[in-house]
This record gives structure tokens, C-alpha cells and sequence, in this order.
């Protein structure tokens, strides 16, 4: 919902749009990777509304979303779920903007669970997974000094069981139905609260090992996951990737499927590579690297194995992409001679030696830094 929703966003003086643009990219870049996603955001209460560290305020991205779901449901009547959950969604925030009052409990837990409309579904939408089936845990606490906290927690699977293990490792009975209205609140000494929400993904571990055996976490198995970081703030460290997005979105717009399904794609092998936790530190000739065309290059990639990547109510394929996307992707008539392009310059490829290894040998590259076989891969001049 986070980019979605931050596109309808009216400026405000106050608003640092810089940190929020940043904010809502790495959130649907951290959805949309393959891992664990965990996520930490405080909020203070300025007497009438919740403000964000950005400077947003939160009534008007709820509201606005409910707004953008009535809008949805005229068109794709078959979403008209995503009104039901937003309507669910803004009375969290009302019990939230009590919290902050001082009024009730000082802690709650909220299981949005993947959406039973979308159980039988065989393609993403609307930024619903639905390979992975996510649920998301949101913790949401108010401390001594009136700070508000919401701690989000991704759990592959949504498998009903364990989810209603949850409800019972706090002593509530979870009725039939979706989870998404049916919210916890305890009143938790500041010390236990900061512990909620990893034991909250054990206990949902802990059921799938009993059900399934095997060793999970958030409800993928360890065998199966690259590790356990956090994908958000996996994401958060490649800042070199969340510039680049950020920039370039700004500057063209039209753009912003394209770019941000490949900052997924370069982010996603960044994530599953072996030294992926800091992006490369490259050497002097890399001093010009064009991210773009990495991107792109792992975008292209990304596409040929038919992925998808889904978060924040946003789902991207190429084939949401327009023609002129497509074609700066690196797809359609890209083949005509150009004889101002050669491929003359002796260096590293910054798309296949990226970081060289330890003594391999430079390539015939053309002005981009890139080998003949590597601009073939990205529908080139080679």
C-alpha cells in the first residue's frame, strides 16, 4: 500500500519528501524480494493525528486508501475485498490514535492474513503474493513517553493453524473468519514488549515444524531462504540501488514499473549472493558505474524466468510495462548497425565482472562498460 498510496500524497512544507519517497520504495522493494521481511517505525502524536518520521501525517494515507479501493472495486468488482480490508484497516488506526491518547491497552497485535478471496488465484495482484501467500504481523506499541511503534513481521504461507496458534500463545480464541479485524491488546510492561513480535514468528514456526517438520523461519524453510536478514533493512543498505530508483522515478516518471521491477531484480541478487549483505565496493574504473544498466541486466533476467515481484499493493511483470518500457528494457528492434558503437574499450564488464574476480582478465567493452555477450543479453548493438 506504502507506494500506492505515497503517489496520491498532497505536499506538505513539512513533509521530508526526499526520506519519504525512500521510505515507501525500500518498503515494496523489501515485500518484493524472496526473504523475511521485518520492519520498525515510530510515530509521535502531535494532539490530533500520528506523524511519521517523514513528516507525513497518517489519517490521510488511511483515508486515502480506502478512497483509492472504492475507486478499484468500480472497475475490478472482483477486488472488492481490498475496500472491506481498508475499512478494517482505518478502525486499527482509530484504536491506534487512542493509544496514543493514553487511553487502553498499551499494546496491539494485529494478524493480517492473506486474503482468502485470493486462495485459489494463480497470478499476483494488487501486490498480493500469492506463491507466497504472506501474512503480516503488526505489533503496535505506545511506550512511556507517548511514542507510538508498529513493528511489522512477514510470515509466508498464512497457514491458518499457526496463525491461530498465535491467538492462543496470548489466550484469545480466534473466531472463523478473517484475522485481519479480529485484534489483540494487552497492557505489556515496556521490557516484554520489545519481545512480542520475534515470539510471535517462533510460535508461527514453532506450529509448522509440528505440522510440516522441518526448520522454518517466518514461515520459510531454512533451507530455502538465503538468510535471515531482514529484507527491509537489506534493502536500506543498498543505497546506491535506492538513489538510483528515487532519481530517477523523479526524472522520468513514466518509467516507474520499469525501474522498480529491476532495482527488485538487482536488489534480489544482491540479496541471494554469498557477500550480498553491503553492495560491492568497485575499483577505480568503476567509478562511473551505471546502475541502470545493471538493473536493466537483471531486470531482463528477471523477466525471461517469468518472475513477478509483489508488495505494498503493487504487483509488476513485464507485462504491465508500456511499448516504450519494453524497449528500453531491451525488448523489440534494437538491432539496427550503429557505427558510432564498438566495442573497443579494454576493461572489466561492469555487468558480468562485477566485482572481477582475482585474476580475471578485461574484455572488449563498449562505451556503457559492458562485453558484446552481455549487451547481446540486454538486446544491444552487439
Amino acid at each position: 500500500m506504502a507506494v500506492a498510496a505515497a503517489e496520491q500524497q498532497i505536499t506538505h512544507p513539512l513533509i521530508d519528501q526526499e526520506l519519504e519517497r525512500k521510505n515507501d520504495e525500500a518498503t515494496w522493494l523489501a515485500e518484493a524480494i524472496y526473504g523475511s521481511m521485518r520492519s520498525e517505525f515510530d510515530f509521535t502524536y502531535n494532539g490530533e493525528d500520528l506523524v511519521a518520521e517523514d513528516g507525513r501525517l497518517m489519517g490521510p494515507i488511511f483515508e486515502g486508501a480506502i478512497a483509492d479501493a472504492k475507486e478499484l472495486v468500480k472497475t475490478c468488482p472482483n477486488l472488492l475485498f481490498e475496500l472491506r480490508r481498508r475499512i478494517v484497516e482505518h478502525q486499527e488506526y482509530s484504536e491506534m490514535l487512542e493509544m496514543a491518547q493514553g487511553k487502553g491497552p498499551n499494546t496491539m497485535v494485529v494478524v493480517s492474513d492473506f486474503p482468502e478471496e485470493l486462495m485459489p488465484v494463480t497470478e499476483d495482484v494488487g501486490g498480493y503474493n500469492v506463491s507466497r501467500k504472506q501474512a503480516m504481523i503488526r505489533v503496535i506499541t505506545r511506550d512511556s513517553q507517548g511514542v507510538i511503534t508498529i513493528k511489522s513481521q512477514s510470515l509466508d504461507g498464512s497457514d491458518r493453524r499457526s496463525l491461530e496458534k498465535i491467538y492462543e500463545s496470548f489466550g484469545v480464541h480466534a473466531e472463523p473468519g478473517e484475522l485481519l479485524g479480529q485484534r489483540i491488546t494487552l497492557d505489556l510492561p515496556e521490557r516484554w514488549q520489545a519481545t512480542v513480535l520475534e515470539n510471535i514468528r517462533d510460535t508461527y514456526d514453532q506450529e509448522l515444524t509440528t505440522q510440516f517438520n522441518g526448520t522454518w523461519f517466518a514461515g520459510i524453510t531454512i533451507g530455502d531462504i538465503y538468510r535471515t536478514q531482514s529484507t527491509y533493512d537489506f534493502v536500506k543498505q543498498q543505497t546506491d540501488i535506492l538513489d538510483w530508483l528515487t532519481e530517477n522515478i523523479q526524472m522520468q516518471p513514466s518509467r516507474a514499473s520499469e525501474l522498480r521491477y529491476n532495482a527488485a531484480a538487482l536488489i534480489e541478487q544482491r540479496y541471494k549472493s554469498e557477500n550480498g549483505n553491503k553492495h560491492s565496493v568497485l575499483s577505480s574504473e568503476y567509478v562511473a558505474l551505471d546502475i541502470d544498466m545493471l538493473a536493466r541486466f537483471a531486470g531482463n533476467e528477471a523477466k525471461q524466468e517469468g518472475k513477478t515481484y509483489s508488495g505494498c499493493g503493487v504487483s509488476l511483470a513485464s507485462g504491465d510495462m508500456g511499448a516504450n518500457e519494453l524497449e528500453d528494457a531491451g525488448y523489440g528492434n534494437k538491432t539496427e548497425p550503429d557505427e558510432s558503437y564498438s566495442f573497443n574499450k579494454i576493461m572489466h564488464c561492469v555487468v558480468c565482472q562485477s566485482p572481477p574476480k582475482k585474476g580475471e582478465g578485461k574484455k572488449n567493452c563498449g562505451p556503457c562498460g559492458i562485453c558484446k555477450t552481455c549487451d547481446k543479453k540486454l538486446g544491444g548493438k552487439g
